[in-house]
């Protein structure tokens, strides 16, 4: 059964059996050896690849995170970098990064994410500066995480909204850390 999967230039639609109930990890083990072709083959702006891809992380994400790593970083380099997709990737790519411990990695990718950002995405923006500033704790880099959390305090343009109550938070889980509890 394994070794028909490997050899057969199948996709695994098309691996039809009454066995596969009593393997079920071997599905899940081979999809990646079947899909690898899409990440070595494809060109930049295949949109096709770049599902397949998104599909292989995300089912990947919460068993396998190198796998998502992986794919997602694969998606990153089929996309052009105007594509509106190049946040979602970043975050989703960052996420599988911290569950394996690669914190350095995460907070790098997550800041590309916020680059990204238009500049009229205030929610997003708050959202993925809270999760580099805890990645920064993490990492024992307080004083940054401290700093990007003031500064993201500074730039919102309304401090009465859900954004503000989130950095709100964030500044006060930040005062913890920084032993200010007056913050």
């Amino acid at each position: 059964f394994r070794h028909a999967l490997a050899v057969t230039k199948v996709t695994p639609v098309e691996v039809v059996t009454d066995a596969a109930g009593t393997y079920p990890g071997v599905l899940d083990e081979l999809i990646p050896s079947a899909w690898h072709h899409v990440e070595q083959y494809a060109g930049q702006g295949d949109d096709e690849a770049v599902s397949l891809l998104l599909e292989a992380g995300n089912a990947a994400a919460a068993r396998a995170p190198a796998a998502a790593a992986r794919w997602f970083e694969a998606t990153l380099r089929l996309l052009s970098v105007a594509d509106e997709r190049q946040v979602d990737v970043r975050v989703a790519l960052a996420s599988s990064l911290r569950s394996l411990g690669e914190l350095d990695r995460c907070g790098a990718t997550l800041l590309e994410a916020i680059d990204l950002l238009p500049a009229d995405a205030v929610a997003r923006r708050v959202e993925l500066t809270a999760h580099c500033a805890a990645v920064e704790h993490w990492l024992g880099h307080h004083d940054d995480a401290h700093r990007r959390l003031t500064r993201a305090w500074d730039d919102l343009p309304d401090r009465s909204t859900a954004e503000a109550a989130v950095l709100e938070i964030e500044l006060a889980v930040d005062g913890l850390y920084e032993r200010d509890f007056g913050q």
